[in-house]
């Protein structure tokens, strides 16, 4: 596999994290199971997403509408020693300190997709907005850009706001 560093190169304030697809398979409800890498510190860094199949066009008549987003339309999952190591990688760049693992559980967030087409998720790049906790029962309300290009086999994970860079560590570890 392709080592490519978890960060991406930027010249704003905004960290992105960008991971190389090292598998792709379906499971039996027909969802995407992706592992995805990248080089943190000369070690593999990577985690399990899982993309449900049920994603649809979240835009309409050129606004963002909320309630189009698929509920749970995707979930993040421990590989073990890399998906901690992706902790330690995104509490580095956020500047956070303490030393955390990655949570047993799967860490789930509501899926809205930025396009007002129909897509192919197998030929289209698509970017997603991700909603964490999105009716804040936890306190743990936080968005992230996700993009996706199964064809160039690469996601990256974008900052929407800096402030909720906390938040998006403790989903991911809680």
């Amino acid at each position: 596999m392709e080592k490519k560093s978890l960060l991406a190169e930027n010249s704003n304030e905004f960290k992105d994290v960008v991971l190389k697809i090292s598998e792709i398979k379906k499971d039996f409800f027909n969802d995407f199971e992706i592992q995805a890498f990248g080089e943190y510190m000369g070690n593999n860094a990577g985690l399990k997403i899982i993309i449900r199949n049920a994603l649809k066009p979240g835009v309409s008549e050129g606004k963002i509408q909320p309630e189009l987003a698929t509920k749970g339309g995707i979930q993040f999952k421990s590989i073990g020693r890399e998906s901690d190591l992706f902790i330690s990688a995104l509490s580095s760049y956020y500047e956070l300190s303490g030393e955390q693992k990655f949570t047993i559980r799967s860490v789930v967030a509501d899926c809205l997709v930025l396009s007002s087409k129909i897509f192919d998720i197998n030929k289209d790049k698509l970017k997603l907005l991700l909603t964490f906790d999105p009716e804040n029962k936890k306190d743990l309300l936080c968005e992230l850009y996700m993009d996706i290009d199964l064809f160039s086999k690469e996601i990256v994970l974008s900052e929407k706001d800096m402030q909720w860079r906390e938040k998006i560590i403790t989903n991911f570890i809680r």
